[in-house]
């Protein structure tokens, strides 16, 4: 999970893994599922099974999610 998901106090302990491990064993039956994530989070992704498909190009207003 990205850093800010989990509580300061709690990373780093498998919460985040276990919570996606948890989302993709509900979403099992789908074809595909996709995210969207930081460059810093490639390798968390990756090693929840996560590969690199294709491209994805965006914007970001980090001042907006600092509001």
């Amino acid at each position: 999970m990205p850093s800010n998901s989990v509580l300061p106090g709690y990373r780093g302990r498998g919460v985040g893994s276990e919570l996606m491990r948890r989302l993709l064993a509900r979403l099992g039956g789908l074809y595909m599922v996709d995210l969207s994530c930081d460059d810093t989070l490639v390798p968390f992704y990756g090693r929840l099974g996560f590969g690199t498909v294709g491209r994805a190009l965006g914007v970001r207003n980090r001042e907006a999610a600092r509001g």
